[in-house]
């Protein structure tokens, strides 16, 4: 997860936690592309079945080119999120 998701590495550790352990499945999920049975797949539709959009290389001739690759019915608002400092 990108440094500015997150006001620090503490915070980033606990939200990738809460999303990997914790967060309940609240939504249906939307795959983009051809469910090849890898981990980035599976794990894309874990996370979008919890609301967060998941994006990853889409591209692999160009490493810097990322694109959506699952995406939730209905996404996670960031007020939802137990471990994010109010600022």
């Amino acid at each position: 997860m990108p440094e500015y998701v997150c006001g620090s590495q503490e915070e980033t550790d606990k939200l990738l936690d809460y999303f990997t352990n914790k967060a309940p499945k609240i939504t249906k999920e939307y795959l983009l592309v051809h469910h090849d049975k890898s981990l980035v797949v599976s794990d894309a539709i874990e996370f979008s079945s919890k609301g967060i959009y998941c994006f990853d290389i889409t591209d692999y001739k160009k490493y810097d080119q990322y694109g959506c690759i699952a995406i939730p019915e209905k996404p996670l608002n960031i007020s939802q999120l137990p471990y994010i400092s109010k600022k």
